[in-house]
């Protein structure tokens, strides 16, 4: 019964224009220069991981680009109390500028770029909180890599 299910289903997503991410090269355009330096410590891997995942070079001495991450932010701000004003949401907040450069010019504009996630609460399970917060923070530094490097490939070579 279950095996008779399945194809309905997934030509039904078919038709509805389902993609996986990253699947779709309109949302993905290629990167304007091939080999590519990272400045800045704390989205450095991250940064090279999409690069990695757009096919460009990595090479700090004979790089046609860079990207220097200018400025991070991270706040945590209460979202949603209880009547008895108890926080029972918080609001996280990553905000990171960055710079693309070629030789000693800028590219573009400075990108700014803010990523949010909502964090559910509660007292009675402080541990599994704070694992998930810290789950939350790695993921919002994925996706801001992610942006960082859709917004590079908007950028016109020279």
């Amino acid at each position: 019964m279950k095996k008779y299910l399945m194809l309905p289903l997934l030509l039904l997503l078919a038709a509805c224009g389902f993609r996986l991410a990253g699947s779709d090269p309109a949302l993905n355009p290629p990167l304007p220069y091939q080999t590519w330096a990272v400045q800045g410590r704390e989205l450095q891997q991250n940064i090279e991981t999409e690069l990695l995942r757009h096919h460009a070079k990595l090479d700090s001495a004979f790089a046609d680009a860079s990207v220097k991450v200018t400025d991070i932010q991270t706040n945590k701000n209460i979202q949603t109390l209880n009547l008895s004003g108890t926080v029972t949401e918080y609001q996280l907040e990553l905000k990171v500028s960055a710079q693309a450069w070629r030789g000693e010019k800028a590219l573009g504009e400075p990108m700014m770029i803010t990523v949010y996630r909502t964090l559910d609460y509660s007292d009675s399970e402080i541990l599994g909180k704070q694992e998930e917060e810290a789950q939350l923070w790695a993921d919002m530094r994925v996706d801001a890599a992610r942006q960082l490097v859709r917004r590079l490939g908007y950028l016109k070579a020279e």
